[in-house]
């Protein structure tokens, strides 16, 4: 008599757990799914465009931002002007970055001195420096 009872006492237990980790797992994947994961690349392009002059120039200010920026500058014809820094302490721009596709990552840092320019920061908002 006693092993039914155990058995249902620890059913009772089981359904416990359970309700209380779906209910867990759900608020996590709310919660995961409300926040922001992809910079607007996008509209830090088209904030650009609107703006940029002639003799200005873009700088992405870390690389993995930089083919992001190309693919959309391209539909503005911009892309040319389109450069980077490096990472802090690098001396190239990784391989895993994939920057050789497009152009030498020499040209791609030679970045213009005294020239003004657009930053396009990792958060995909845009500084201009004058």
């Amino acid at each position: 008599p006693t092993l039914p009872l155990l058995i249902a006492a620890g059913l009772l237990v089981f359904r416990r757990a359970a309700v209380i980790f779906g209910l867990v797992s759900a608020l996590a994947f709310i919660q995961v799914n409300q926040q922001i994961t992809k910079p607007a690349m996008r509209q830090a392009v088209a904030t650009i465009a609107l703006k940029i002059k002639s003799e200005e120039i873009i700088i992405t200010q870390q690389p993995i931002n930089y083919l992001e920026t190309y693919y959309y500058l391209q539909a503005t014809g911009n892309q040319d002007r389109l450069y980077s820094y490096l990472y802090p302490g690098e001396d190239q721009i990784p391989d895993y970055v994939g920057t050789e596709m497009i152009k030498p990552w020499q040209e791609i840092v030679a970045v213009l001195a005294g020239r003004p320019f657009w930053l396009v920061k990792p958060d995909g908002s845009v500084l201009k420096y004058e």
